[in-house]
Order: structure tokens, then sequence, then C-alpha cells
């Protein structure tokens, strides 16, 4: 949307017009669901906070005075609604204050194969204070001393809030390692017999190797050295299994595709899942730029 577009669907949201003031929500709804997401153990709670945050929304939309970005005002508007939300439970009433000093760079760090709903789940899964904090300092980057004021609690319940938050996080992570493994898979020498049609394999192998890079340019976790580690893989039926191993997809859908046997069937398969996958970032970072 155009700044002068913006601009005008705000005035008439300001003067209460429905049919404005829903556009704006369509426009805004499930970016700010989903970081409603983060702080809800679950969707119907989430739900509940997207609610909370653009009855503020509207009724504070006066406030914005155009200094900033919308999306940014927006964000804050709904976390400060998720955290009332969470503080009419009392989360933190039951906390311990104890002497855990952890350093301010200690944050959870998943492996990067975990992917982003895996994760989610494993941060619903906290107890309401520990997601609250996490959040406020992993994700939103506050202080321990601006998490503890806008809490209104102890800079000590703060730091050992965050350190078991951390600590309750890493357990979920082995758990779901050890139970739950990546790949299940049983090794034998496989006989791979080269496509027919050399050429439009060639191709294909070529349009994977463009979408990979791609890729790599639009994920700011991936180190730009992938292109050259990608660059000095000559056999191709490593390539096709190291590419499809890396892939955001889930677990069951990367094992299925790491079983084919047939090159050029595998192959499809790998360059769909990146379609989807470069989809989804070329979105994501329009979004982020608009």
């Amino acid at each position: 949307m155009t700044e002068p577009n913006q601009r005008e669907l705000l005035k008439k949201c300001r003067r209460g017009n429905a049919g404005a003031q829903h556009t704006l929500y369509k426009l805004h709804k499930d970016r700010l669901f989903s970081l409603c997401l983060r702080y809800a153990k679950d969707h119907p709670e989430a739900q509940d906070m997207l609610q909370d945050a653009f009855i503020a929304i509207f009724r504070d939309l006066h406030q914005y005075n155009g200094s900033g970005s919308l999306e940014g005002w927006l964000h804050r508007v709904t976390v400060r609604a998720a955290l009332q939300h969470l503080r009419k439970k009392n989360p933190l009433r039951q906390a311990e204050e104890f002497d855990m000093q952890i350093s301010d760079s200690f944050t959870f760090s998943p492996d990067t194969d975990l992917n982003s709903e895996a994760i989610l789940k494993m941060v619903q899964q906290l107890p309401d204070g520990y997601r609250m904090v996490f959040n406020l300092r992993c994700v939103e980057e506050f202080s321990y001393p601006e998490i503890a004021a806008a809490l209104g609690i102890a800079e000590s319940t703060v730091r050992s809030q965050y350190a078991r938050a951390c600590k309750q996080l890493r357990f979920l992570v082995e758990k779901l390692t050890r139970d739950e493994p990546y790949m299940e898979v049983s090794v034998s020498q496989l006989e791979h017999s080269q496509p027919e049609n050399s050429l439009e394999f060639e191709a294909m192998i070529a349009s994977i190797l463009d979408r990979a890079r791609q890729i790599i340019e639009l994920s700011p976790n991936i180190p730009s050295e992938a292109n050259v580690m990608l660059k000095n893989i000559n056999n191709q039926s490593f390539l096709l299994n190291f590419i499809a191993s890396n892939l955001s997809s889930k677990i069951k859908i990367k094992q299925k595709i790491l079983e084919i046997d047939d090159l050029r069937q595998k192959a499809e398969a790998i360059l769909e899942q990146m379609n989807n996958e470069l989809q989804l970032l070329e979105l994501k970072d329009q979004i982020e730029n608009k």
C-alpha cells in the first residue's frame, strides 16, 4: 500500500469507518496473529490476544503520528496486548527469585534443522511466565531491566525465568532429537542410473543450483560460503542428497525424498520443495521491505 493510501485509510479508521477498519485488520491480521502465537499456549489464546490487540489498535490509533513505520507501531501495541492478557492470569506470581546469574550473551540457539513450526510448538509448551520472558528477551531483544520494568517484577526474577526457559527449551530439543530423530535410515550401496535424457537432467540440476543460490541469498541464517560448497560437489547423486537433507521442509518429506532411487524423480521432488520454499522467502522479503 502506498503512503498516501495508508494515510487515507488510517484517517478513515480514526473516524470509526467500519470498512476501513476491516481493511486494516485484513492487511495485518496474519502477521500479528503469528506474533500472538509466540506468546500464547495455543491458537484459541492467540485469537483472544489478537482480538485484544485490535481493540487497542483502533482505540489508540490517534497516538500513531506517522513518525515511524506503521508495522512497528502495530507490533508494539500487539506485544503490550499479549502481555496484558498474560498478566491477567498472573503467571509470574509463583516465580522464585534466586541468584542465577547468566551472561547477556546466553541465548537459546536451536539446531537449524528444526523448522519454525517445531520451535514454535516448543515455545508454546513453556509455562506462561517463562514464555513471556523468553519472547521479550530472545525475540524482542529487551534488556533485563526493560523486561523487569514492563512486567513490574524484580530483575532477578527476569533472569531466573529466562534461564529456566532456556533450560526447558534445551530439554525439549534434546527430547525431540532423542525420541523422534531427524532421519531413520539404513545404509546400503545404491546404484543410481543416469537418466536417459541427460541434457534435460543437466538442466534440472542447473535449476536446482540456481534456486539454491536464491534461497541462500534470501536466508540470513545461511552463510554465503554455502555457495562455494555447492560448487565443489561434482557428484550429482551426492549433490541431490545433500540439498534434500538441508531443505526446510518437514522431516518426513525430506526422508521420503532421500529414499527415492531414481535420480530424475528425486530431482523433481527437490525442485518442487525448493520452489515452495523460495516463494515463501520472497513473500517474506517483500513484506519486510514494504
